[in-house]
């Protein structure tokens, strides 16, 4: 009797030891981050002569020809920083809301940390910091009231309830200047206090109560102070010792323009603003040189890219520009193209693409002007080509690489048409996976808009994997016709004759090819905003199968099995009365013989996004969730229970996921701009 107790007791423990190492995922270990994350501020140093970036994955020191010069990740992530007057020292503000002075021994460029603040600022983006001229004090507004301290003594020495935005010191250090608001009926407008006691010195009031002031600056010899607003985009230009206001503001107004940013030169007579437009989503940065004599421009320029922050290089009429997808590029005053660009940064990668023998990996991010071919063939040694995407300010909408991974294919459209005429909506270019050069344009999609109004002709091209068969979508509830694909010696693509047509309900938003080219998975939606999903014999157009959601929901994103057998279907929808939204990834079986595919399983979340990517082997699935990157395997189970993962990556933000294609490696885009990839071996069996 014992030995049974005795067994059944070994028993029962072996199955309780084994369901905990089955409920306890995996963790993949992390084999490589690539990429110096992301670029969020910046800011010369007094002598010129050393830039410093501050970003995601710490402070980094570049040279005047943006050559490495220290970097130390120990600082952590920098949302802002700003240089002492003499040089020798360095405040940075993290996303804590933390205030550091870092004192820089520039011969051994060693770093240590002075002195220390923190602050409750309810989650401040983006705050001012302002040196005094006399390095000895700080100041700094978090939109909630403006402190000036004592970087010795780390003492508060003022503190400016009223000034809630913008911050900057007149050159002799005895006034601050501001913005205040006072109020609905007269609304923000230019303060000026005293910087030691707090008192007010004058109120500019501008005859607009709604203005939105971008930001605030002395002449260098004090006499005027300038500010600029945005939507609309106008300068204010007032004179210190009568208040008087000396320009025309509304003359040069834009009302679909927004001013961020300024600078003087060093002579004092031309003011530089950095503005840009707000009415399209993504638009260049307009540079405009005014005369301080007169107020008028002298100069109009275009900078590539979006400008995020700008910051002047002393004695020299120079701008370091960080752009929204963290190039760094140099311009001069008058110059009408960078005098250097760097790349080394950048945002999120939400494209991933790996070669087809697993040598590199393609990153990029939509609205961005470079990407990132990594060579990752040895992983201690990684190395990067940067290749520069032709089209500024078009959509990158793709990564694909050739049969035998020497070049990387990209999608880019146009974001919209507003003038009439033909215009491409498409292009597809190639670059060196080598050397990352551009090798050009092979296919150019093209679209018209009625001048009349009478319509548009905006064709949609689906290529599959290996070009030989390409869908064109039109309008709504009109068939979508298959072609084929006809190539002329010079590599430049284009459909050819019609094989096949489509009838499909609605507008078809998201059409994806299976790999093998025999099957379209489509999303459309209806006149009342409806989602729905099928599968379509590609050749015929006969409806394979119809993919209906485990739940309501309304659908964003569908994708193949690598063996073309399985489905991933994305949806969302709102939770009544609770003010969350519940994420759904079904993933269902093609069955030619049934009316509909067939549940196999399903992976739920709240308020996190699901991004997903397949196993090479379709063995198993990769998605986002809200606890990290999980990797579900490919089992039956019953419908309505929620999927378990076999691994968890814990803690990861990722916005794009990829397999390498021998399964041994998941690469993902991280929020930091860097991209991770992870040792999967063991779970891609």
């Amino acid at each position: 009797m014992k030995r049974v107790i005795v067994l059944f007791w070994a028993l029962l423990m072996a199955i309780q030891i084994h369901a905990q190492e089955v409920n306890t995922p995996y963790i993949p270990p992390q084999v490589m981050e690539l990429g110096r994350g992301t670029a969020n501020t910046l800011d010369w140093h007094p002598s010129g002569s050393v830039l410093a970036v501050g970003g995601t994955r710490g402070l980094w020191l570049y040279d005047e020809m943006f050559a490495d010069l220290a970097h130390f990740p120990e600082v952590g992530e920098v949302i802002r920083l700003a240089w002492a007057p003499n040089g020798e020292m360095l405040a940075t503000f993290s996303p804590d809301n933390q205030l550091n002075v870092w004192h820089l021994e520039r011969d051994s460029y060693r770093l240590r940390l002075d002195r220390s603040w923190s602050f409750n600022a309810n989650g401040t983006a983006f705050p001012f910091l302002a040196w005094a001229p006399d390095s000895q004090r700080l100041a700094i507004n978090l939109g909630t009231g403006a402190q000036v301290l004592d970087v010795v003594t780390g003492a508060e020495l003022l503190n400016i309830p009223d000034l809630v935005y913008t911050l900057t010191w007149r050159d002799d250090g005895s006034q601050i200047a501001g913005v205040v608001d006072l109020g609905t009926e007269i609304g923000q407008q230019v303060r000026v206090w005293d910087a030691a006691s707090g008192a007010v010195i004058n109120t500019y009031i501008s005859s607009d109560p709604n203005l939105y002031w971008s930001d605030i600056q002395w002449s260098p010899d004090g006499s005027v102070l300038v500010g600029i607003t945005s939507i609309p985009a106008a300068l204010y230009v007032w004179s210190v010792s009568t208040g008087e206001l000396l320009n025309d503001a509304e003359e040069f107004a834009s009302e679909f323009g927004a001013y961020f940013d300024m600078w003087w030169s060093d002579n004092g007579q031309e003011l530089v603003t950095v503005s840009r437009s707000v009415s399209s989503y993504r638009a260049d940065s307009i540079l405009d040189a005014w005369n301080t004599a007169s107020w008028m421009p002298n100069d109009h320029g275009y900078l590539e890219g979006t400008a995020r922050y700008v910051a002047k290089r002393p004695d020299v009429n120079e701008w370091a520009v960080l752009t929204w997808d963290s190039q760094i590029m140099l311009w001069a005053i008058h110059g009408a193209e960078p005098l250097r660009s760097n790349s080394t940064h950048a945002q999120t990668a939400r494209l991933l693409a790996w070669s087809p023998d697993n040598q590199r990996l393609a990153s990029a991010t939509p609205l961005g002007g470079s990407v990132y071919i990594w060579d990752v063939a040895t992983p201690d040694q990684v190395e990067a080509h940067v290749a520069t995407v032709p089209y500024v300010g078009w959509n990158l909408d793709e990564l694909r690489w050739s049969a035998n991974s020497e070049v990387l294919i990209g999608f880019q459209t146009i974001p919209e048409i507003t003038a009439p005429g033909t215009i491409p909506t498409e292009f597809i270019v190639e670059w060196n996976a080598q050397t990352g050069e551009y090798m050009g344009t092979i296919h150019e999609t093209p679209g018209y808009v009625a001048s009349d109004g009478s319509g548009d002709y905006l064709p949609v091209y689906t290529w599959n994997n290996d070009f030989t068969r390409v869908v064109t979508t039109e309008l709504a509830d009109t068939p979508v016709t298959i072609s084929t694909v006809l190539t002329n010696e010079n590599g430049f693509m284009s459909p050819d004759e019609v094989v096949g047509t489509v009838d499909i309900e609605g507008d078809p938003y998201k059409l994806v090819w299976s790999p093998d080219s025999t099957l379209l998975a489509v999303i459309s939606r209806d006149p009342q905003g409806e989602t729905s999903a099928a599968v379509y014999e590609a050749e015929t157009g006969a409806l394979i199968n119809r993919l209906t959601p485990t739940f309501d929901m309304d659908l964003y994103d569908i994708s193949w099995s690598p063996d073309c057998s399985l489905v991933a279907l994305v949806g969302r929808r709102s939770i009544a009365d609770s003010g969350e939204t519940e994420y759904r990834l079904d993933i269902q079986k093609i069955d030619p013989a049934l009316d509909e595919a067939v549940d196999i399983s399903t992976i739920l979340d709240r308020d996190t996004t699901f991004y997903h990517a397949w196993q090479p082997a379709s063995h198993a699935i990769a998605v986002t969730t809200s606890q990290g990157v999980g990797i579900y395997p490919i089992t039956s189970l019953p419908i309505g229970i929620a999927a378990a993962p076999l691994a968890v990556i814990p803690d990861v933000k990722a916005f794009a996921l990829a397999w390498s294609p021998d399964g041994r490696w998941l690469a993902g885009g991280h929020e930091d701009g860097t991209v991770r990839v992870w040792d999967v071996t063991d779970v891609s069996r």
